[in-house]
């Protein structure tokens, strides 16, 4: 009778550390992958990319192609700094050389949220609002398919991209 209650507990307890949310809330340190395409307006010029975000190891990397497949550019987030690539003209700059920080600073927050918009969630877990404001960006979540959006809308002053997620490898 006491292996039964015992058994119970634990299962009971294992049970209920499944239903928990807390438990289910994305890692954004594993390693993931997002595909899709992106366009993009602004005052300087408008286009549309295809896109890939790979989170790997210590880095993300930013791979912005063409229509066709062509890379344009390649973009490595690392934690001292930014590596970027062209490789239509094989440039290597280091350091975030030639890359200005405002640029900078808005590719490390689209890459750090992007995760998290295309699962529709939060850092903790907990569903995302359809429309909400950070660091200066308006994001609207669009197009859902279940709980996760397949379009995230952003918008800052003149600036305006939308981001079509076409795969999420890795992202619960």
């Amino acid at each position: 009778m006491r292996v039964r209650r015992l058994l119970l507990v634990i299962c009971g307890s294992l049970l209920f550390s499944c239903v928990n949310t807390e438990f289910a809330a994305f890692d954004p340190n594993l390693e993931w992958t997002i595909r899709g395409k992106i366009s993009f307006n602004s005052p300087e010029f408008s286009g549309i990319y295809n896109f890939a975000v790979f989170k790997k190891n210590e880095y993300q990397e930013i791979v912005v192609s063409s229509l066709f497949g062509i890379d344009i550019y390649r973009i490595k987030l690392l934690p001292n700094g930014v590596l970027v690539r062209e490789p239509r003209l094989d440039i290597l700059l280091r350091e975030s050389k030639g890359l200005d920080n405002i640029l900078k600073e808005n590719l490390e927050f689209i890459s750090r949220w992007l995760p998290f918009w295309a699962l529709g969630q939060d850092k903790f877990g907990k569903p995302l609002p359809i429309f909400l404001r950070e660091n200066g960006w308006g994001v609207e979540l669009a197009d859902f398919v279940g709980v996760r959006p397949r379009t995230v809308i952003l918008n800052k002053l003149t600036v305006g991209a939308k981001i079509r997620i076409l795969e999420a490898e890795n992202l619960i």
